[in-house]
């Protein structure tokens, strides 16, 4: 396999009109059959007003009588009339193809084989999750359940500990006040509840955490 790129220097101003005509090419040898040509335009790098025109052929044979096809094409001939008005050098380059870059279809087919080896991990991963819920439901039960029980407590303890914080500031701290004598005992049991559900929270937590088990945050 073979490839031949023309490249033209232009004369200034006449790019465009060059392009047009290696068009008109492309579309005689697609009628014709063959694969059109790729057409390039200079960015950087080279001469200003450069045209590339690049084909591919089998043989180099082919494309010599391809050209001569084309050369004996009426519509062409008058399309190209002017090439010499347009162009101010030239060269032709041949090259061998060596390797060829993957097809559509066989990057398609790698891209699919990814995916199912990311499906594979995806599944293997969620049947893990699954052992590990498992055994996170044998040891501490249904994580769903443990959440609302849990959020239930909390709740219940707040009240518990504003009710106390409320006994305390409005019936014990004052002298005179009719629970004033056992203020301490009270100031003691509302941090006793305190720090008890603090200790209920933490372990639970850190049951949960020991399973390397991650469902999102507690909705407490």
């Amino acid at each position: 396999m073979y490839v031949i790129r023309e490249v033209l220097n232009c004369k200034p101003g006449k790019v465009r009109q060059m392009v047009e005509e290696f068009r008109q090419i492309s579309l005689a040898l697609k009628e014709m059959g063959h694969e059109p040509m790729r057409l390039l335009t200079d960015v950087t790098g080279g001469p200003y007003w450069t045209v590339g025109a690049v084909a591919q052929v089998e043989k180099i044979d082919d494309f010599f009588a391809m050209e001569q096809i084309l050369a004996a094409n009426e519509m062409l001939r008058k399309t190209m009339a002017d090439y010499h008005d347009l162009v101010a050098s030239g060269r032709r380059e041949i090259y061998r193809i060596e390797s060829e870059r993957p097809s559509s279809c066989e990057r398609a087919k790698g891209g699919c084989d990814a995916r199912a080896r990311m499906d594979a991990h995806a599944n293997e991963h969620s049947r893990t999750r699954g052992h590990h819920r498992t055994d996170l439901v044998h040891h501490v039960g249904d994580p769903a359940r443990v959440a609302s029980s849990l959020a239930t407590y909390i709740m219940l303890t707040g009240i518990a500990i504003l009710l106390l914080f409320v006994v305390v500031g409005f019936f014990a701290i004052d002298d005179g006040e009719p629970l004033h004598p056992w203020a301490g005992l009270l100031q003691r049991v509302l941090c006793a509840v305190w720090f008890w559900c603090l200790i209920v929270l933490a372990r639970r937590l850190r049951t949960v955490n020991g399973h390397n088990l991650w469902y999102g945050p507690l909705k407490l």
